[in-house]
């Protein structure tokens, strides 16, 4: 079904699917010649196989569109034939076959002419109520496909659909589970999740964790955390515990202390109305510095209530200090205790005390505690802190002593006795001894920096031949006949001259007093070798030189 509209020499042909069309200004799709609006004036649609035209408004309160001559306020059937004027432009509705040919007229001049006699007054479908169309056209850039109403029915499936895509959803996603109780409770009840449907005995439950209550008169009720997931049994099976009795439970000589049944806290002492199941139960009684009390109930179903007395044993003993200076802080096994003078109940076993005052050395007594048998650790006598000594040396590594005791080598920091004068000495080989007496305060920091005086003795070098290479202590010092000052320590001296044995010996030079060196240096081979050596056997080895000699050779017997 086509829409062929036709305006002078313009032809314009629209589809069904572009329907409702906008009639109007120039941005509609059937353009009006002259419009004053610019905007849509009147729709064009079709119901089945019949077309209407339905005014917008404004033009509808106005009366600028007629219909063979009669003002159109609401919408109305196009038939063959009609003439419908926008204004003074008349439209000529013809209708070929499904098609509508829509010619526009120049502007009219005179009255709208009537329909033709032989047209027919009402459309095929006659009597069809025309509703408005709820349109709103995106006119500035007229589409190819306008908007379209949605039917209730439309609606109501497509909200089944949605409710049916998410029934299978969660029936493809969830896990069939079977809750049961032994024995059968009265009621039982699933929360948790979105939603907990039960189709027949079972449950239809996505992963997640949920809460299972249950009621059955005569037992305890029961309140369990099921995690349903993959590996999720299809039956879970609950066992109702049947009631036993109340217990009241009090402990002597103390209260507050902690009741455990059967590897669980309950509460503390005094401790009325608990509820025990039948059977057996382990009750245990715990309270600070008290043997713990442990006992196991035989609980029958029906009992009267049961009153359980605990009788706690003390386990600890009484454990008092002092100190000296007083108002020290004391550490039970490091956790702050209190200060002395100190006196507190002790749990029995190995402890560690100890006792800390600002500006003394802390105290430290380990005590093997006893129940029953109390600790008296008398007065602790408090230290004052050490005085720190920093000793440095110029130039570094001196030795240093304090007191006669080495200490180390400088720069170094020690802690000293407060209180006292120490002596401390410094000491480095070619330099003069620094030594000095020093008083350290408790906790304070105290230096001793000294200069070391460089000590030196001269010492004459020469060889025999005279030139040759002097090194001192591996260091080359020039050629021999020459006078060297040297700090006054030991030194490695050695003489050197090509073709001759080196010379090496050691001195330590004496400040104030002149040394000498001199080496006689031997030639290397023949003339520089011993005459005779012994060889490791015992046997005499004779040096022998060049030339011809006579000799007597002994062979050794083999008797």
């Amino acid at each position: 079904m086509n829409t062929v509209v036709v305006n002078g020499d313009r032809r314009s042909v629209f589809a069904s699917e572009d329907l409702p069309l906008s009639v109007g200004g120039e941005t509609c799709h059937i353009v009006i010649p002259e419009c004053r609006e610019e905007g849509p004036v009147a729709y064009l649609g079709r119901d089945g196989s019949d077309f209407f035209i339905q005014p917008e408004e404004e033009a509808a309160r106005s009366g600028a569109i007629t219909c063979n001559g009669v003002r159109v306020n609401t919408s109305r059937w196009i038939i063959n034939g009609d003439e419908v004027a926008v204004g003074t432009v008349r439209l000529q509705c013809s209708l070929e076959g499904a098609a509508l040919r829509i010619d526009i007229d120049a502007p009219a001049t005179g009255p709208a002419k009537p329909a033709p006699p032989a047209a027919p007054i009402h459309p095929p479908t006659q009597g069809a109520v025309i509703s408005p169309v709820d349109f709103a056209p995106r006119w500035q850039t007229p589409p190819r496909r306008a908007g379209f109403t949605i039917g209730t029915r439309a609606v109501l499936l497509s909200c089944a659909l949605i409710a049916l895509v998410i029934g299978a959803w969660y029936v493809l996603t969830s896990r069939a589970v079977l809750v049961e109780t032994t024995p059968t409770a009265e009621h039982v009840s699933l929360q948790g999740g979105l939603l907990t449907p039960k189709i027949g005995d079972n449950y239809l439950l996505r992963p997640g964790r949920y809460t299972v209550s249950a009621e059955l008169e005569g037992y305890i009720d029961l309140e369990e955390i099921l995690e349903v997931g993959s590996d999720t049994p299809a039956t879970v099976i609950y066992h109702l515990e049947p009631l036993g009795t109340s217990l009241h439970v009090t402990s002597l000589p103390v209260d507050g202390a902690t009741i455990v049944i059967d590897g669980a806290t309950v509460g503390v002492t005094p401790l009325d109305g608990l509820q025990l199941s039948a059977g057996e139960h382990t009750i245990e009684v715990q309270a600070p510095l008290h043997l713990p009390f442990s006992t196991v109930l035989a609980i029958e179903p029906g009992v009267p209530p049961v009153v359980l007395e605990a009788e706690l044993v003390p386990n600890w003993a009484q454990v008092a200090v002092a100190s000296s200076p007083s108002e020290a802080t004391v550490l039970l096994d490091r956790a702050t205790a209190g200060s002395t003078p100190f006196s507190s109940q002790v749990e029995a076993g190995d402890h560690f005390i100890e006792i800390r005052r600002s500006g003394y050395k802390p105290a430290r007594r380990r005590v093997q505690v006893i129940a029953g048998e109390p600790v008296e650790l008398g007065v602790v006598r408090l230290e004052p802190l050490d005085g720190t000594l920093v000793v440095v040396s110029e130039p570094a590594g001196a030795t240093v002593t304090i007191d006669s005791e080495y200490r180390g080598r400088a720069p170094l920091e020690i802690a000293v006795v407060p209180g006292t004068n120490h002596t401390v000495r410094l000491s480095l080989a070619g330099h003069e001894t620094f030594s000095t007496d020093v008083a350290v305060k408790s906790g304070s920091r105290s230096e001793v920096r000294a200069s070391l005086a460089r000590l030196t003795g001269e010492v004459v070098f020469s060889s025999q031949p005279p030139g040759a290479q002097l090194l001192i202590d591996g260091e080359p010092q020039g050629t021999t006949g020459r006078t060297l000052e040297l700090e006054a320590r030991p030194h490695e001296i050695e003489i050197r001259l090509d073709g001759y044995l080196p010379f090496r010996t050691k001195l330590t030079p004496e400040p104030g007093l002149a040394q000498a060196v001199r080496a006689v240096l031997k030639q290397e081979g023949p003339a520089g070798m011993p005459q005779s050596i012994k060889s490791p056997q015992g046997a005499e080895l004779v040096l022998v030189g060049p030339g011809r000699f006579t000799g007597t050779w002994a062979t050794p017997s083999t008797d």
